[in-house]
């Protein structure tokens, strides 16, 4: 029986026996057993009778509400609120009800919104704002801000499951944002001496208990009063930051501009900025799907099939979302052809090496369709496409275009999309790859036009006082996010030089201190001590998987580093080889993972199964060979291992009593064919050095 003492659900602060009518109290038990008894529309049916005569009673508008809610009657439920709101705009269990209806259409409406209950949050409907917290940071973590809707789980006191997997999913998703971003939500003390301490000891409180709004008046009467004090700015900024404000842009860059901040921290706070900034549509190009209708089929088939331009990737491999029959095939166009004999591949140089322009589909003639070519690819490619195609076409038509995603002009513009033929060997693959990011980041990057530049290049825009900052920024950016092994200091002191920014290398660091962001990526990891080495690997690891990888390299030639205990070692391998975008690479961390793990006196097993998928890939035929070797002699009998060997081959399509493994290489096994470099960043093609995909895609 509902209490009439307990507090009213509505919001209003009052207790049940001063909000609702006897008729309403009486009604209130039947109501709320239909709707524990999941007979909710049964329910709203009562609700309905009794707003017939008791049209402004909150209480049974809270209760419907929260029932539609349940329901997902999205339309139903504004019509209920819009009366709610007519009678108690200042409802805290409203905003939380507006707050999880406004979910689906504008999340940071639906953040403002609760934020504006939480306030009054005293007189809310305890599971309602429950409900809402937990709606709202789903939302939250489903457009990327992990920050707000960890702070928003935070706040919840409770052990249920849904709660407990929400808060895991949101601190992994800021694992995966910058570690500049993670660094810049965090609140720092104010200093014991600071003028202001305990007004922003007081923000800081708020803004931990989820009272944003309130630490929102206070920093903007502080900004007004003291519009140069660092401690102040850097919590707007904060607060502009978990919200994804449009104007943390600006903020932060008021922040890079404080001459009472230290060079390192108006450092961080111009790369902060530039994080935040969102590309503007002059900025991003279209990816074009063309279609090209046909009369005659088989001529251009015959013609694609012995044109070196065309690279088939298998009729299975077409975009995601492309709901048309299957294709008679899939083919890579290329900005020319490749050598016909394998000698010539062999001295293949980089220069020779053909790009991908975009890629071609099939299709033959269907009951509503006409035979014709399909064209996916960037927009300033769509030339060089129709150029390639009118090979194969004695009167190309025009072709009908269809806008099917946008690229970052900068990403487009400094990306080199090489297409390395399947036969190429692995040495003068990982040689042809690593000249082709070097050209990319010494040739191509410094020449590209940059939003955060205003429009101008790095390597214009070095030679301006005003502006080096800002090109520093976006070096340490790269230097310290990038995920590219194929790169290393030596690439990035290059072109430190050429742009005039500070490039020498730093052998005497205080790891007591914070280390200066632009002197992370140029400390040579070879130059510490063991006992450097062991405070440089964790702080390394908070960064890209190249500085990672390099603090690594150095610490397992370490003895003493590799026995110590104090690092998990293996465990960062791994991680490593899950990060790597290239198999060959991959297969080295794994490697290394068994080696540790040896050391350390335990089974490599895990790590030596861990190898073989990418060995497999990347067509490491003797590593291979030498891993399932060991496998099978040395480790069979140990828990899990025959499981994991015989679902390893099932998934290749290969069966141990027939062929040796070496045939998983070669091809014969079902073998997965290799992945190619996409324009975002991927691998080489067609040797399997990167990426598992087939099939690129200009995205």
């Amino acid at each position: 029986m509902a209490d009439p003492y307990q507090k009213c659900p509505c919001g209003c602060g009052r207790n049940l026996k001063h909000c609702a009518s006897k008729k309403v109290l009486g009604e209130l038990d039947h109501i709320f057993q239909a709707i524990n008894g999941n007979q909710r529309i049964s329910a709203i049916d009562q609700i309905n009778r009794l707003l017939a005569t008791e049209p402004e009673s909150t209480l049974l508008l809270a209760i419907k509400a929260r029932a539609q809610v349940e329901l997902g009657e999205h339309d139903s439920l504004v019509e209920t609120l819009n009366r709610f709101e007519e009678l108690a705009p200042q409802s805290p269990t409203l905003k939380m009800l507006r707050a999880i209806n406004l979910t689906g259409d504008d999340v940071d409406a639906a953040l403002q919104t609760l934020l504006e209950g939480w306030e009054n949050r005293e007189n809310a409907d305890e599971e309602m704002v429950g409900l809402a917290l937990l709606i709202v940071a789903q939302s939250l973590l489903e457009t990327d801000n992990a920050g707000a809707a960890y702070r928003l789980l935070s706040v919840i006191s409770s052990s249920d499951d849904t709660v407990q997997r929400l808060q895991l999913a949101a601190a992994m998703q800021m694992r995966e944002d910058s570690i500049f971003i993670n660094m810049a939500r965090q609140l720092q003390p104010p200093p014991p001496d600071h003028p202001l301490v305990t007004e922003l000891e007081a923000i800081d409180h708020e803004i931990r208990q989820l009272l944003w709004l309130k630490a929102d008046r206070k920093l903007k009467q502080l900004g007004e009063q003291h519009p140069e004090d660092p401690q102040v700015l850097r919590r707007i900024g904060v607060m502009l930051l978990l919200r994804n404000h449009p104007d943390a842009k600006e903020a932060w860059r008021r922040l890079a501009a404080s001459s009472n901040f230290s060079e390192n921290e108006r450092l961080h706070a111009e790369i902060v900025a530039n994080m935040s900034t969102t590309a503007d549509d002059e900025w991003m190009m279209d990816i074009l799907s063309v279609t090209y209708p046909v009369d005659n089929l088989d001529p251009v088939m015959e013609k694609i099939v012995s044109n070196p331009q065309f690279q088939s990737v298998g009729q299975n491999a077409r975009p995601e979302g492309d709901d048309e029959p299957p294709p008679r095939g899939v083919y890579l166009l290329l900005d020319r052809g490749l050598p016909s004999e394998q000698s010539e591949i062999d001295q293949l140089q980089l220069d020779q090496v053909p790009c991908v322009l975009g890629e071609l589909l099939v299709y033959g003639k269907q009951t509503d369709a006409p035979a014709r070519l399909k064209v996916r690819t960037q927009a300033v490619n769509r030339e060089k496409c129709e150029s390639v195609l009118k090979s194969l076409v004695d009167e190309l038509k025009p072709g009908e275009s269809e806008v099917v995603g946008q690229a970052y002009k900068p990403d487009v513009e400094t990306s080199l999309p090489l297409y390395l033929p399947p036969s190429i060997g692995l040495e003068q693959q990982e040689r042809i790859t690593r000249e082709g990011h070097r050209k990319s980041l010494l040739e191509l990057w410094p020449r590209a036009p940059h939003p955060a530049l205003d429009g101008l290049t790095p390597a214009m825009a070095a030679r301006d006082k005003t502006r080096r900052q800002t090109v520093n920024a976006l070096v340490v950016m790269h230097e310290t996010i990038d995920s590219n092994e194929h790169l290393d200091m030596e690439d990035y002191l290059t072109l430190r030089k050429s742009l005039g920014l500070p490039h020498e290398k730093i052998t005497d660091v205080d790891w007591d201190k914070p280390v200066p962001l632009d002197q992370l990526a140029r400390i040579p990891f070879e130059s510490l001590t063991d006992e450097q080495l062991l405070i440089a690997v964790p702080e390394m690891l908070n960064f890209g998987a190249r500085l990672s990888a390099a603090v690594l390299h150095e610490a397992l030639k370490r003895p003493e580093v590799v026995k110590s205990q104090q690092l998990n070692l293996e465990s960062y391998c791994v991680a490593l080889a899950k990060e790597s975008r290239a198999p060959v690479h991959a297969v080295q961390w794994m490697e290394r993972a068994a080696d540790v793990a040896e050391a350390r006196g335990k089974s490599p097993a895990e790590h030596l199964i861990g190898m073989l998928l990418p060995a497999m890939i990347s067509q490491q035929k003797e590593t291979l060979e030498r891993t399932m070797t060991r496998l099978t002699t040395k480790h069979i009998n140990e828990p899990g291992v025959r499981e994991s060997l015989m679902q390893f081959f099932q998934m290749i399509g290969f069966d141990p009593l027939q062929q040796a493994p070496s045939a998983a290489v070669s091809g014969q096994g079902g073998a997965t064919e290799g992945g190619l470099w996409t324009p975002d960043g991927g691998g080489s093609a067609g040797g399997g050095s990167e990426s598992g995909s087939g099939l690129w895609l200009p995205d």
